[in-house]
């Protein structure tokens, strides 16, 4: 039976509705965007990604072709003598080569393959649906489950499949164009007082936010305690390029390679209880530099992990810097060596990362009322990804404005609400956890009782960053 649960891949203009008791994840693997669909039993995996360019076949009924010749090489029967192929023992289940796919130019195609068992466990089976969009493009949904469990798996499979809409790609490639449109030309009636004004009574002056997931309600209407699950801290100020490394009480003079402009400084703690008195703990500190004209930017980032029971954390740091439109960026990361990025700034609409952080408080004195995109760096995925922010007056509080953001056009919204400032209310992310301001002290008594870990040791450590980047812990002043 059908849910109400829709999973969509905004870059294909895929939308399919799921069957009941099943949950979807949208992600990013190997550079392509990934749809993974799982039961609440476990007993099946869909998953939904695409091929593009060079890489397709002519058709859908190749495509199919050369798929089950694959699996056909994998599990040959050969002569001993001679080596040649005799047969497979894997077993074609049926194959529908004429599969309407709504929105599709052409029909699709599905087929099932059993594969032979190892020992005493059950064959495994795979099915596939293949279609064609358009030219060029090969969208693949796979299902992979044993033999025990295949029938209620091709079941849920075609019927979900059954519901597979897709947009017209023209009409998905003008939405975006008309986004990043909108999103450019705001950058370029951007002002320094504009720039300024959003940073408003924030500038040298800490922002604190509390990140929980909020307690659930029992079956016998008890609130469960909320979870608490990290805390940022946020300070714009203006100052000059060389800040990036620390800020100087002195600040370098006015140069060329060390021009003036905007800063903020962002430090984030995340915990995850492993143990009734043992946290995972992660720490981020991270720079951003903007000049005032925006023709240069500087960032700084610095990560660490801290696993229980080990003596040594894991380390990685991140910088990057551009000039006009040429970006350099150095990655470290534990286990693996140096490495050097390029990459490239094509076309309108990117934004900087301290343009990142005072992006809501722009949008929100600008009062746009309509989506605007942008293309910015994601340390996360290592690209330059087009982000969608929509900001809107709030239908039941003119004072308040609504600003739903997706940072990837695969992800599902982060909802904010923000006063007429630009100050941030309360942010719901799409993971059900929260962020909302609180006061350094509330926060340092809150994680107190709760035997939480403000200081680098378990359980009780100094806040994101430390060190003589000038971290503090909640409720002190650095």
């Amino acid at each position: 039976m059908l849910s109400d649960e829709i999973v969509r891949i905004e870059s294909l203009g895929l939308t399919m509705q799921l069957v009941v008791d099943t949950t979807a994840t949208v992600s990013e693997v190997g550079g392509s965007i990934e749809a993974r669909i799982v039961p609440r039993d476990q007993t099946f995996l869909i998953t939904i990604g695409s091929v593009s360019g060079e890489k397709v076949d002519a058709s859908v009924a190749a495509a199919a072709d050369r798929i089950l010749e694959r699996y056909a090489l994998a599990t040959a029967v050969r002569d001993a003598s001679s080596g040649k192929q005799l047969g497979s023992t894997a077993k074609l289940l049926g194959r529908v080569p004429e599969l309407k796919i709504a929105g599709s130019e052409t029909p699709g195609h599905r087929f099932y393959v059993e594969l032979p068992s190892s020992g005493s466990a059950s064959p495994a089976i795979e099915g596939y649906t293949l279609f064609m969009p358009m030219e060029g493009q090969l969208i693949v949904l796979t299902l992979t489950c044993s033999k025990d469990h295949y029938e209620i798996a091709r079941r849920a499979f075609e019927l979900m499949t059954a519901t597979l809409r897709i947009e017209d790609p023209m009409r998905i490639v003008a939405a975006r164009r008309d986004a990043v449109l909108a999103g450019d030309a705001m950058l370029r009636g951007l002002r320094p007082e504009d720039y300024a004004a959003a940073m408003g009574a924030s500038a040298d002056a800490e922002r604190w936010y509390r990140i929980f997931r909020p307690g659930a309600t029992t079956a016998e209407g008890t609130v469960l305690e909320d979870l608490e699950q990290g805390y940022q801290r946020v300070e714009f100020w203006n100052g000059r390029r060389s800040e990036v490394a620390g800020r100087a009480e002195t600040p370098l003079p006015d140069t060329p390679d060390n021009p003036s402009g905007y800063l903020v400084r962002v430090t984030l703690r995340l915990i995850e209880r492993t143990s009734p008195s043992a946290f995972r703990i992660i720490d981020s500190d991270s720079t951003s530099f903007m000049s005032a004209d925006r023709a240069q930017e500087a960032w700084s980032v610095r990560t660490i992990v801290r696993e229980p029971g080990s003596e040594r954390p894991g380390v990685w740091t991140e910088t990057g810097a551009r000039t006009g439109n040429t970006l350099s960026i150095s990655i470290n990361a534990p286990g693996r060596p140096p490495r050097e990025l390029r990459p490239m700034i094509q076309g309108p609409g990117y934004i900087n990362q301290f343009e990142v952080q005072v992006l809501p408080r722009l949008l929100t004195r600008l009062r746009l009322g309509t989506e605007v995109g942008f293309y910015a760096w994601r340390s996360d995925t290592e690209t330059i990804a087009l982000r969608r922010d929509d900001a809107r007056p709030d239908p039941l509080d003119e004072k308040v404005w609504r600003i739903s953001t997706r940072l990837r056009e695969e992800f599902q919204p982060q909802d904010g609400r923000y006063d007429a400032e630009g100050n941030l209310i309360r942010m719901e992310m799409p993971t059900g956890s929260v962020r909302v301001p609180i006061t350094p002290e509330a926060l340092r008594e809150l994680w107190k009782q709760r035997g939480l870990p403000t200081s680098t040791e378990q359980p009780d450590a100094a806040s994101p960053g430390g060190g003589n980047r000038g971290g503090a812990r909640p409720g002190t002043k650095r």
